[in-house]
Formats: C-alpha cells, structure tokens, sequence
C-alpha cells in the first residue's frame, strides 16, 4: 500500500509540475529595449518615414531611367516633362471616381415603389406622375433643373480644358524623346 502512495505523490508532483512549466511559459514577454514592436518591426518616426519616401522616389526614378534608356542629364530634361503628364492624368481620372460615387450611377433600389414584388395591383393615383418636391415636402422649382445644366456645363468645361493641358503637355513631351523612348512611353501609358 505504501508504494502505492508513494507511485500517487510522484505522480502528482509530476502533474503539478507540468502544470506550473505550462503556465511559466505562456506568460508574455516583455517588448524588447530597441522599440520593436509586434513581429520585430520598428515604430518609424516622422523624419524616417520622409527618408524612406526619398528612397522610394529615388528608386522609382531610377527604373523609370533604366526602362527609357536615358542618362541621368537626359532625365534633367524629362522628369519635369513626365511628372506633368502623370499629374494631368491622374487629374483627369480623378474626375470619374468622383461621378461614380459609393452608389454608382444611380438607380432605384429594390423595394422603393410599394406595389414591387407583392404581387397588388398598382392603384391609379401611384401611377400618376407626382410634381417633384423638395426634402421639407414643398414644391421642386425648376431652378433645380437649371443649377444642375449649369453645374455639368461648368464640369464638361473644366474636363476639356483639363483635356487640352495633356495633349500640350504630351506634345512637350514627345519633343525631346527619342523613338524608342517613346514606344516605352507608349507602354507605361503616358502617351496615346
């Protein structure tokens, strides 16, 4: 019997012991003195961050440079002339997204009538066109109509004139580029 509870107490001080090494091990760790933080990366300060952006732009400059086969003093002369295409265009892009908005180009909603898909019959008073009306429930005037023929008028001016920036400054562009240069500008999309 004594072996027994000697075979117990062994046994139990083994548990006990595991169960303590478990609980030693789960226990986090302190972060370490260099300011590290989760998976081993470092908090950027401000002046860091604008250090990797240079190095960014440098290296993008330097591609950009190697894809056209120019030298550094012919970039002097087509960086200017690049950066001002890219900016109009991404001017000109900008423009859709805004159009486009979060619910695309409109359109009812499923559900908005109350006859849809319950399978009533529309009375004769739905049917019949209702005078538009504001928000408050006062009549629409048609200056609405006019502000908005004003307002796209206004934005169809703008794009054109945004339209003209780029084809003059592709044309500046094209000048000083030579022929295989242009068939890469062609490929990255700066020129049509």
């Amino acid at each position: 019997m004594s072996r027994t509870k000697l075979w117990m107490a062994l046994a139990m001080a083994g548990f006990i012991g595991l169960c303590w090494s478990g609980q030693a091990m789960a226990q986090t760790k302190a972060p370490p003195a260099d300011g590290a933080g989760r998976g081993g990366r470092t908090r950027m300060t401000a002046e860091q961050m604008r250090e990797r952006m240079e190095e960014w732009r440098q290296r993008a400059d330097d591609q950009l440079r190697e894809r056209l086969g120019a030298t550094v003093e012919e970039m002097k002369v087509l960086k200017p002339r690049i950066e001002k295409v890219q900016t109009l265009q991404r001017e000109a892009r900008g423009g859709m997204r805004g159009m486009m908005g979060f619910g695309g180009f409109g359109g009812r909603t499923r559900g908005t009538r109350g006859t849809r898909g319950t399978g009533a019959t529309a009375t004769p008073a739905a049917t019949t066109p209702r005078t538009p009306t504001n928000r408050d429930g006062t009549p629409r005037e048609q200056t609405d109509v006019e502000k908005k023929t004003a307002a796209l008028t206004a934005l169809r001016a703008a794009r054109a004139k945004g339209q003209q920036k780029l084809t003059q400054a592709r044309k500046e562009l094209q000048e000083v580029l030579t022929p295989r240069q242009e068939a890469m500008c062609v490929l990255m999309g700066m020129l049509v």
